[in-house]
């Protein structure tokens, strides 16, 4: 993506360059090293230089920053920490799910404030047993801080940062902001904390837990939270969002609350995908099916059955999954339960589980070797449990085969970093030797002492913790099979001179629709080009029920993107409008036509006219007469085609 031009920017824009050149200089002085170079401070584009300025200069308690994939979200919050050190403003870096928190060296958001599966209730209500959103034990907030990496003295303005938001749920965000709140208050710095909050909603939101004994509710981050009070009669709970009024109970005081949001636009990541590919996953992230004309490209990476134990797509191109993708990750719904299989084969038929036994299988037969793995864990302040937890999804324990693939949950080195997928060539005691599937350069594993989060500073009762120790060659997790919740991070790169299936994804959707927030585009996008992917299903229809994007998660992230346009003054072009004739009719007056069309008010239209070729009107339905107001540039496309 081109960087900001030399001339025609908007004085806001100018303002905001002008702003981070001085910040530039000044770090240099103070730290005797560069942030960016003059030549890579214009190679910024205008809405991450509008947005640094913004989230550096404004007063706020609460900022959400969001950008589809590739828009350089990481690599802003990465350049907003160091001018905020600059300000003197200490950044803490947290993320949702322990894969992101590892990629930005931070830690995971629940293991950072003490919070562990969220079995805390609201301050004021520790006496309710039922007032905890997992349903089970619950504890304090003030049991919360305790365990939690800020109860130590920082006497400096404190910024919190929560990447992949999308994961956490309204109620968890409450819980936050209070274990926040109280570890700021036994502070006593006399300097604020604001909270920052980072991701691309449209991916998936946060997983549902908890038992139906004790009812739970899961909103999205954007959202008032609610919560149970198990009294007679029930009674519910209301705080307000942090997108909104702040986490604050509602009908009781509160402080004022500002909030802001920002939206990234521009694309960075470069890829040797067709723009068609990228338009697909544009539109397939907003939720549109594979009736739009851009997602309709995705028709022929779907491949349906086509009898044993072949699937072929509409360009007549057969495979066999077990045999010409077996070099391939497979992506399943469920992981499986064998046991429960036996009773009934949908608990075990089409799961992570069976594929990965049949890949063992398969090389039982081939007589390749196998080890088994052991972590060395030495828990601290944290026990072995949330050691663990924090390192999700690497195990304690793993049983690995030589030609297995194995996906990378660490950076290890350069060439092989969290979500690098690699095949196993040997296994020995205490090392693993690796190939990565993109460049085929080979590595070997040796049992590392992988990073907990630092707690830096002095503990309140005067010492120093230490969090514990995680120590592993098997930095990783089986990579022939997962589910979509486990792919997240994962880019399958382009092999040249790949065999066949090697450096593919292959899509398997169950039988039973699941229409779950962003689940379909995940797994789409885990590839570069639309030849590495594959789609099982039983037909196109099939493909359609697991499409979803919330029209509100849209409407947050809209709002943030005009928010960044107004201020760079670069308007969001309109999107071209396709048409396409479903159907064409005689009437007694003369004769119909229906249209299906890309426009969002008008998506299907249908346009009536005499025997003369004159419009009598535009209906929104083909069987009668449903009057609708329709764009006449809209209506000359439409006609364009009934004269061809």
């Amino acid at each position: 993506m081109e960087g900001l031009p030399p001339t025609n920017l908007t004085p806001v824009v100018t303002e905001s360059l002008d702003w981070l050149l001085e910040q530039c200089e000044a770090y240099e002085l103070k730290f005797k090293k560069p942030l960016l170079s003059y030549n890579q401070a214009l190679g910024m584009t205008a809405d991450q230089v509008i947005v640094l300025h913004k989230l550096c200069t404004e007063d706020y308690d609460a900022a959400f920053l969001t950008g589809p994939a590739g828009t350089g979200k990481s690599y802003t919050v990465k350049l907003l920490k160091e001018l905020l050190n600059l300000q003197d403003v200490y950044v803490y870096r947290t993320a949702a799910t322990g894969v992101a928190a590892q990629l930005i060296r931070g830690s995971t958001v629940h293991r950072f404030l003490g919070l562990g599966s969220f079995d805390v209730v609201p301050r004021g209500y520790w006496e309710d047993a039922n007032c905890c959103i997992t349903g089970g034990p619950r504890r304090s907030v003030k049991s919360a801080y305790e365990r939690s990496m800020m109860n130590y003295k920082v006497s400096r303005p404190i910024l919190l940062v929560i990447d992949e938001i999308s994961m956490l749920t309204s109620e968890q965000l409450v819980l936050v902001y209070q274990v926040a709140k109280l570890a700021h208050e036994e502070m006593k710095s006399g300097h604020p904390i604001r909270f920052l909050l980072v991701g691309d909603l449209r991916q998936l939101a946060a997983v549902k837990t908890g038992k139906e004994l004790f009812p739970c509710h899961h909103h999205y981050c954007f959202e008032e939270a609610e919560f149970t009070l198990r009294h007679r009669p029930e009674q519910k709970l209301y705080f307000g969002s942090f997108f909104g009024s702040g986490p604050f109970e509602k009908g009781k005081p509160k402080p004022d609350w500002k909030f802001i949001s920002y939206g990234l636009y521009h694309q960075h990541r470069q890829s040797g995908a067709s723009a068609a590919f990228q338009e697909a996953l544009y539109y397939l992230g907003r939720g549109e099916s594979l009736d739009h004309p851009k997602v309709s490209f995705l028709k022929e990476r779907i491949y349906l059955p086509a009898g044993k134990g072949r699937w072929g797509n509409n360009q007549g191109h057969l495979v066999n999954p077990d045999e010409d993708l077996a070099e391939a990750t497979h992506l399943f719904l469920r992981n499986g339960n064998k046991m429960k299989g036996q009773q009934n084969p949908w608990f075990w038929q089409n799961t992570v589980g069976e594929h990965n036994e049949k890949i063992i299988e398969r090389l039982k037969k081939s007589n390749a070797r196998c080890r088994t793995y052991h972590a060395q864990i030495t828990p601290g302040l944290w026990s072995e449990e949330e050691i663990l937890d924090y390192f999700k999804p690497i195990p304690k324990t793993i049983t690995l085969y030589e030609g297995m693939r194995f996906l990378c949950r660490y950076n290890y080195c350069n060439g092989l970093a969290n979500g690098t997928m690699t095949k196993i060539i040997a296994l020995y005691p205490n090392s693993i030797e690796v190939e990565v599937i993109e460049t085929g350069e080979c590595f070997t594993l040796t049992p590392t002492l992988l990073p907990l989060p630092d707690v830096s500073g002095v503990h309140a009762q005067g010492y120093k913790t230490l969090v514990g120790r995680f120590e592993t060659c098997a930095f990783g997790q089986i990579g022939n099979a997962m589910t979509f919740w486990a792919c997240q991070g994962m880019t399958l790169k382009r092999k040249p001179n790949a065999r066949q299936g090697e450096d593919c994804l292959v899509v398997h959707l169950d039988k039973r629709p699941r229409r779950e927030q962003g689940l379909f585009y995940v797994g789409c996008s885990r590839v570069e080009s639309p030849e590495q992917l594959y789609i099982l299903a039983n037909s196109y229809d099939h493909v359609n029920q697991f499409i979803y994007c919330d029209p509100r998660v849209l409407k947050v992230m809209d709002e943030a993107e005009e928010r960044t346009r107004s201020l760079t003054g670069e308007c969001v072009s309109e999107p071209e409008v396709i048409c396409s004739i479903e159907n064409l009719w005689e009437t007694n007056a003369g004769y119909g036509c229906t249209f299906s069309t890309t426009d969002p008010r008008v998506p299907k239209l249908t346009l009536f006219y005499d025997h003369n070729d004159n419009l009598l009107g535009c209906s929104s339905r083909a069987d009668y007469l449903a009057p609708v107001e329709v764009p006449h540039t809209l209506i000359a496309q439409c006609e364009a085609l009934l004269s061809d």
